[in-house]
């Protein structure tokens, strides 16, 4: 992975970790929250090895648009079952909204 490219995804999970955590403190139902911290969090780790934008189904590389508009995305859409893609849709969905009120 490019190192710039890199340096981007990091301080774009970094940066969505710090405003979840601010979020976490001041809502009551953090459930999904925290959640979302728990992933931003196995993001991070993944980048620090090879398998950050390897997908989880078919090992194929998930391509370089598609994880910086998705940082926590683990599958390509290659061979997901449709309740898996429906699954990933609705993570997608509710990271989107999110970060959008953040």
């Amino acid at each position: 992975m490019d190192p710039t490219f890199e340096a981007k995804i990091r301080e774009q999970l970094l940066d969505r970790r710090q405003k979840l955590s601010r979020t976490i403190d001041e809502v009551e139902e953090s459930t999904d929250l925290v959640r979302l911290i728990q992933d931003v969090d196995a993001a991070l780790e993944r980048l620090a090895t090879p398998n950050y934008g390897m997908c989880k189904v078919c090992q194929g590389e998930i391509e370089d648009d598609f994880l910086h508009e998705h940082p926590l995305i683990q599958y390509c859409l290659c061979d997901l079952s449709p309740r898996q893609q429906k699954a990933l849709e609705h993570d997608l969905d509710l990271a989107s909204q999110v970060q959008w009120a953040l």
